[in-house]
């Protein structure tokens, strides 16, 4: 006991010290009720304002068919007593809208843990970007393969590495997000491609911040530049622009057929229950529908508003897409910031090293294309009045 006391202490000391916030009430467009006092949720990844818009879902509830059969538990894997019509179903549109098989599975971090390592082996090599997600760093060292982690979005550092690894191993798989979520800026899918057809790579692309929020249709980055049936190994998630809970996997039929028989976080979970799979699959009906189009509409311009207002400030920013973080620099100042803007009734969480490389502390705002101007305007205002305060400390 004393070991862990010990670490928790440090953990206190270096201000990384974790904790569960106090419960949240939510309402629409993006407010939260914390403390009993109103907040702007700038920390969410309801991106389209799905998750509370209470006339979608009574419009869901009103509109399920065989209540009776949207149980509220599986109680079981897909491969005994967990599959259902609708887990089908939504596997069928989802594989409709991108022209390729699909699998569900029960989250993102589900996904990468389970996919990676049953893809690849000791005997493989990967390549991934240095800021991939922490369940993509997990997924690769549970496979075992060899690995190298290119400079984020440095793709002549990635080639390097290519023309010196690449060629000692049968098997070499190339791992990246589209759109990475501490930065929140985009990886060049054209230059990846490129690479992958020069030197025999499996691609395997996490889009869990770019679904919903790019393309005609939602469906992605490689949707929005199309690039679909270039991607060998698409990874989607439901928990972000979906409102739901979730995951899936767009890929050839002979990858699904082996990822059934070889993921482990697919073979031994129970499945997500009927009523869940229900919310996702109208969720995507809307995303792909006029409704979604709208919507992504509004998170475009709300993100224009913002950037080309930080810029404005001079407030040091990376990215180009919904999440926008703010450097701080240290994770005192990253603290600090939160602080204050949660006394001003805005909600946004700092993020600090390790989770982001050190001297690189953040406030990270995430956009809802719900949240109303006023609310934005008012943000920048605050910040405005913040900028010689604390950000430049």
């Amino acid at each position: 006991m004393k070991y862990f006391q010990e670490v928790i202490d440090k953990l206190k000391s270096e201000l990384l010290f974790r904790q569960i916030p106090s419960p949240f009430f939510h309402k629409e467009d993006g407010i939260i009720y914390k403390d009993e006092k109103e907040f702007v949720n700038l920390t969410s990844n309801d991106y389209l304002g799905f998750s509370f818009d209470k006339v979608l879902i009574d419009e869901f509830l009103s509109k399920l068919k065989d209540k009776e059969l949207m149980w509220l538990s599986s109680s079981g894997s897909r491969l005994l007593s967990g599959n259902s019509f609708v887990h089908e179903e939504l596997e069928s549109l989802l594989a409709e809208k991108y022209n390729k098989p699909v699998l569900l599975l029960n989250s993102g971090f589900h996904a990468n843990i389970g996919i990676i390592p049953a893809i690849a082996n000791r005997d493989d090599i990967i390549f991934s970007d240095r800021l991939c997600h922490a369940s993509i760093i997990d997924g690769i060292l549970l496979s075992g393969a060899k690995f190298y982690r290119y400079e984020h979005l440095d793709y002549e550092h990635l080639e390097k590495l290519l023309i010196k690894y690449r060629k000692l191993y049968k098997n070499a798989f190339l791992i990246t997000e589209s759109i990475f979520s501490m930065d929140g800026d985009t990886v060049l899918l054209e230059k990846i491609i490129e690479l992958k057809n020069r030197f025999n790579l499996i691609t395997y692309v996490d889009e869990a911040h770019s679904v919903g929020v790019l393309g005609k249709k939602g469906l992605g980055l490689a949707e929005n530049n199309g690039l679909m049936n270039e991607i060998d190994i698409l990874i989607g998630t439901f928990g972000k622009a979906f409102s739901s809970v979730g995951a899936y996997v767009v890929t050839s039929q002979i990858i699904k057929d082996y990822i059934v028989n070889r993921c482990r976080s697919f073979i031994y979970s129970t499945s997500l229950p009927p009523i869940n799979i229900a919310w996702t699959k109208f969720i995507l009906e809307k995303i792909v529908s006029d409704e979604g189009k709208v919507r992504r509409e509004k998170l475009r311009e709300k993100i224009k508003f913002l950037r080309e207002n930080f810029k404005k400030l001079q407030l040091k920013t990376m990215g180009d897409s919904q999440i926008i973080p703010v450097i701080t620099f240290s994770n005192e100042r990253a603290l600090s910031l939160s602080k204050i803007l949660y006394e001003k009734g805005f909600y946004v969480l700092p993020i600090r090293h390790p989770t982001v490389p050190k001297n690189t502390a953040r406030i990270r705002i995430s956009l809802n294309a719900q949240i109303s101007n006023e609310k934005l305007s008012k943000l920048v205002e605050t910040l405005k009045e913040l900028r010689d305060g604390i950000l430049d400390k």
